[in-house]
């Protein structure tokens, strides 16, 4: 079982090398199951191809900006941070501007501020 997830885990590595990543995941030798939580696109993206691994969010209510501690099964979540950061204040070129360096042009209009 632990060569197959040093496999699972080597997969990883070189898929977020080749999407331009500069993180390295470490493999623990104890044969637990894992339960990850990341704000990494390209993590999520691995695991809605991967045979093995399956996505799972949390549901948010981006009005309240407070959990409902429901979990969606299959799907993966989205960074939330942006909505927080426009409540608390921040200017919506600035938030523009951090949604199109993370997420790419096309982005900009999902988001409604």
């Amino acid at each position: 079982m632990y060569k197959r997830f040093r496999d699972f885990v080597n997969q990883i590595n070189r898929y977020l090398t080749e999407k331009g990543c500069k993180c390295d995941i470490k493999t623990v030798q104890s044969g637990a199951i894992f339960l990850v939580t990341t704000h990494y696109p390209e993590i999520k993206e691995y695991a809605d191809k991967a045979q093995d691994i399956m996505n799972a969010r949390m549901t948010f209510d981006k009005e309240t900006l407070q959990s409902t501690y429901q979990m969606v099964i299959g799907e993966a979540g989205e960074s939330c941070v942006l909505y927080i950061a426009d409540r608390l204040g921040m200017p919506n070129e600035m938030l523009r501007v951090t949604i199109k360096a993370a997420y790419g042009e096309g982005a900009i209009d999902t988001y409604l501020f």
